[in-house]
């Protein structure tokens, strides 16, 4: 890829002890970018069962990258953590998944005080006004795909293909209440093949900058080929006025709202073939983007008001992630460097870069094991970053 330029990493978690600060499009930082979420995990090299437990805490880059310890939990895996938030609007207070022994919901805790109180549904992802947290059932997905799943409940769970009761919640932040926005019998009977025979998983949920949108992507296992066909469709926050916005047989992958309007999303369609596109909410007008300039999918974000694109890669032949920036005005991509990534000996294991933005812009932080140990490293692209609007 064009625009090499390796950039200098710092480590902000303990060295020999394993760290990650979660998925991707879950913004780490507080307002004032100095208390970055993190989990501390018990091990690295085996999946969780039923009561191990993980660490939420901050670390304070103010003060010597100090490790704050703020509360365990049983829910929790090595892709997506505890899916820890900072609750926009709210003053230091972050919400998190938990185990109650009855089932899993979300934690919603004060930083400064420890005050906190549990909600109705876990959550994957927090609406970027605060209001919401969004949610599917972890229990299930660890049945499927159990890398992104919780076990703490330690049984297997019932698996209809899609159930009327099951779906994409929605859990108000300020009362804890939790209503269920569309099922899976729902999706399966507005979007799925007649013939459906695996069950539905729910794998993503995102709210657009203003808060008026929210996507998600539905999948099933496709046994015969071992594939994970997966489609997305778009809606407002009370579950209604859907629309496809990408088919199954278009193949998604990693996306992020662009805009209010539009998704940067890899796919492939015949005519326009494979790789990112600008996708348009309600319209479904699509646009080739970043050819020449970002040739492999990843785990991608766009800088917070709008700038360059923020992606990774997944292992090369030599078990290489790399680090990227791309300037969609400028269309330059910065190349911020490369880490290794040892076979774990399960995909469920597997250590990815996920990275994530600064409220400014100012930083980008990353997970790796580059060094023996999952930790959380910190890039200052400033200067990088201005060069590519």
């Amino acid at each position: 890829m064009p625009g090499e330029l390796i950039a200098v990493e710092r480590r902000i978690t303990p060295a020999d002890e394993h760290f990650v600060h979660g998925f991707f499009v879950v913004p780490p930082w507080d307002d004032e970018e100095r208390l970055h979420i993190v989990h501390k995990l018990p091990f690295s090299d085996h999946m969780p069962d039923p009561g191990d437990e993980a660490i939420v805490g901050v670390i304070d880059t103010h003060d010597d990258d100090t490790f704050i310890p703020l509360a365990t939990t049983t829910a929790w895996n090595f892709k997506l953590g505890a899916m820890a938030h900072w609750i926009p609007g709210r003053d230091r207070t972050i919400v998190f998944n938990t185990y109650d022994g009855t089932g899993y919901r979300g934690r919603i805790l004060s930083v400064d005080d420890g005050d906190n109180e549990l909600i109705a549904h876990p959550v994957f992802t927090v609406s970027r006004d605060g209001r919401y947290g969004f949610g599917h059932n972890f229990a299930r997905v660890h049945e499927l795909r159990p890398g992104y799943g919780y076990y703490a409940h330690g049984t297997s769970t019932p698996m209809p293909i899609a159930p009327d009761d099951d779906g994409l919640f929605r859990v108000a932040l300020d009362t804890g209440e939790a209503k269920l926005l569309v099922s899976f019998a729902e999706l399966a009977a507005d979007y799925c093949p007649a013939d459906l025979d695996q069950p539905l998983l729910i794998g993503r949920s995102l709210t657009n900058w203003s808060s008026t949108r929210l996507l998600i992507s539905f999948r099933y296992h496709n046994r015969s080929d071992d594939t994970w066909p997966t489609a997305i469709v778009t809606m407002d926050l009370d579950g209604d006025d859907r629309h496809l916005l990408c088919d199954f047989a278009y193949v998604p992958k990693h996306f992020d709202w662009f805009d209010d309007d539009r998704l940067w999303l890899w796919a492939t369609w015949p005519d326009t073939g494979r790789g990112f596109h600008l996708v348009t909410d309600r319209t479904g007008h699509r646009e080739p983007v970043a050819r020449g300039g970002l040739a492999v999918d990843g785990h991608l974000s766009r800088r917070v008001g709008g700038g360059p694109i923020l992606t990774d890669t997944f292992p090369d032949a030599d078990r290489l992630q790399h680090l990227y920036l791309y300037g969609p005005e400028s269309q330059k991509a910065v190349h911020l460097g490369s880490w290794d990534s040892p076979w774990m000996g399960s995909m469920d294991l597997r250590c990815d870069l996920d990275p994530s933005w600064s409220p400014s812009g100012r930083f980008v932080t990353f997970n790796s094991i580059h060094e023996g140990f999952r930790g959380v490293y910190l890039i200052d692209v400033t200067d990088i970053a201005s060069d590519l609007t």
